[in-house]
């Protein structure tokens, strides 16, 4: 079994951050990944994340230049939305 599906857990925390944007009416989640699973996986939670958000391409983390490239994307994203909501 994936890691994603057991437990329910990444589910849990997302729909738990949809509803925080909700209440806040501003984004909250910024998902990244590790490996595939989310982008495999037929979940409804999952399909929604792809459709709806970026998912930070953390996959490479151990190598420093791919880390460093992914978090400033990461980091532009985060720039961007806060830039909306003022």
């Amino acid at each position: 079994m994936p890691p994603i599906s057991r437990g329910g857990w990444v589910e849990d925390e997302v729909q738990t951050a949809y509803e925080e944007e909700r209440r806040r009416g501003q984004t909250v989640l910024f998902p990244i990944r590790l490996d595939d699973t989310v982008m495999d996986t037929k979940e409804a939670w999952a399909s929604k994340l792809r459709s709806n958000r970026n998912i930070g391409d953390f996959r490479q983390w151990k190598d420093h230049d791919q880390y460093q490239k992914s978090l400033e994307r990461v980091l532009r994203n985060l720039s961007v939305v806060q830039k909306k909501s003022r």
